[in-house]
């Protein structure tokens, strides 16, 4: 069997993973009487969320001001988890593709 790479649409991105980071247990078997540490490198340190809120927020203020890269960012930022959260809903990869485009253009003429 070929293996084939997912579409990039599939890709983790973003703070998908950020409950596996801060859970040193996510993943782990119980080993009874092992003594066994882990030497892992610590997970490397994420921004807060309250400056992530703010650099989000800025983005939304210049969209709604007319900038077009400031839509992109947001675009680039969430179409991935807009696209995942309707293809879970629906289950049919074009039907998710046409409405997660739906989704931002309603945005773009709203956004004001």
């Amino acid at each position: 069997a070929l293996a084939t790479p997912l579409p990039a649409t599939l890709t983790p991105v973003g703070p998908c993973y950020a409950l596996a980071e801060s859970s040193a247990a996510v993943g782990r078997r119980s080993t009874r009487g092992s003594t066994r540490t882990s030497t892992a490198a610590p997970a490397p340190r994420r921004p807060t969320a309250d400056s992530d809120s703010a650099r989000m927020m800025e983005l939304v203020e210049r969209a709604q001001a007319g900038e077009a890269d400031a839509f992109g960012r947001l675009y680039d930022q969430y179409s991935d988890t807009v696209y995942r959260y309707i293809y879970y809903r629906v289950g049919g990869k074009a039907t998710a593709e046409d409405l997660t485009s739906e989704t931002f253009l309603r945005a773009l003429r709203r956004i004001s």
